[in-house]
């Protein structure tokens, strides 16, 4: 009996461990961190940005995650559109690195943008899936 009991604990255990590297959890994460970015929904943005996350955008100007979410409120930016394509991921343990292209319109200080950028996002899993760092340049 003892040996079934150890048996289930340590294979709940890595199964646990495991889940850091499910990519179908980390893209659902990534559809959501574009919807609520797009939608302004800063309980969305609270969960998936990691509290010391960098947000970096590509003209050089850096976010902490209580900027971007308010920015996001008072209009300095404003996602109209965000089209990803070309996604790769990597994972090790509980961190992934992406990288993506995206198409991109914003509104900046009111100001109307289009942009093709390469992104680059590392990922930690600490009971989910959360943005710690981003980065961003133009490309085109």
């Amino acid at each position: 009996m003892r040996y079934w009991l150890i048996l289930l604990l340590l294979t709940g255990h890595q199964l646990a461990l495991g889940k850091g590297t499910d990519t179908a959890s980390l893209k659902r994460a990534m559809t959501e961190l574009n919807t609520a970015l797009l939608q302004k929904d800063s309980i969305s943005l609270k969960r998936l940005l990691h509290p010391a996350v960098t947000y970096g955008h590509s003209n050089g100007w850096i976010e902490d995650r209580q900027e971007v979410i308010h920015d996001l409120y008072n209009g300095k930016l404003v996602y109209e559109q965000i089209k990803a394509s070309e996604v790769r991921i990597v994972t090790a343990g509980h961190t992934a690195t992406v990288r993506v292209k995206n198409e991109v319109a914003v509104s900046f200080n009111g100001t109307g943008i289009k942009l093709k950028l390469e992104v680059l996002q590392v990922w930690v899993y600490q009971h989910r899936w959360q943005l710690l760092s981003r980065q961003s340049v133009k490309i085109d």
